[in-house]
C-alpha cells in the first residue's frame, strides 16, 4: 500500500508539473518555458487570434532567451509562415502534454512557404535560429511551462 501511494504521488506530481489547464494558460501574456534546469526561456504568449496572426512579424531582434509561444485550445494541424518576419527562426511544435513532436530549424525570413508539422499540435514555439541546437531540443523532450506574473 505504501509503494502504491508513493507511486500515485509521483505520477500526479509529474503529470501536473507538465500540464497547465488551457483555461488558465490562455489568460497569461508571458510564460516561462523550461526544457531542463538550465534552459528556461521567457516567451510572449500569442493567446488570441490577433496575436497569433501577427506573431513575430516586424521584430528585428530576439535575445537568445526570448521568443513566442502560440497556443490553440484544440489539437490540430498547425501551419506557420514567415511573412514579414525579419529574422530566421526555429519552430518547435508541442502536443497537449508539452512534448516536442516536430522541429523546423532555420526558417527563411519573408518566405511565404507554409511550414507545418506532420502531426497535430496545441503549441508552437518560435525561437531565434540555432536555438534548437543550442538548447539540444529533440523530439519527445518535454517542456515545463510556468506562468509569470507581470
Amino acid at each position: 500500500m505504501k509503494f502504491y501511494l508513493i507511486g500515485l504521488l509521483i505520477f500526479l506530481l509529474t503529470k501536473f508539473s507538465f500540464s497547465i489547464p488551457y483555461e488558465e494558460l490562455k489568460k497569461e501574456t508571458l510564460l516561462e518555458v523550461c526544457f531542463n534546469t538550465k534552459t528556461c526561456l521567457k516567451l510572449d504568449h500569442a493567446n488570441t487570434y490577433q496575436k497569433r496572426k501577427r506573431g513575430l512579424m516586424f521584430k528585428n531582434k530576439l535575445n537568445s532567451n526570448e521568443g513566442m509561444i502560440f497556443s490553440w485550445e484544440k489539437t490540430q494541424f498547425i501551419t506557420m509562415w514567415m511573412k514579414n518576419t525579419l529574422i530566421a527562426l526555429d519552430m518547435i511544435w508541442l502536443n497537449s502534454d508539452f512534448e516536442i513532436i516536430c522541429i523546423k530549424e532555420n526558417t527563411i525570413p519573408f518566405d511565404l512557404t507554409p511550414i507545418s508539422c506532420s502531426k497535430p499540435a496545441n503549441y508552437v514555439i518560435e525561437l531565434t535560429a540555432g536555438s534548437a541546437k543550442t538548447f539540444n531540443l529533440k523530439k519527445k523532450k518535454k517542456a515545463i511551462i510556468r506562468l509569470i506574473s507581470e
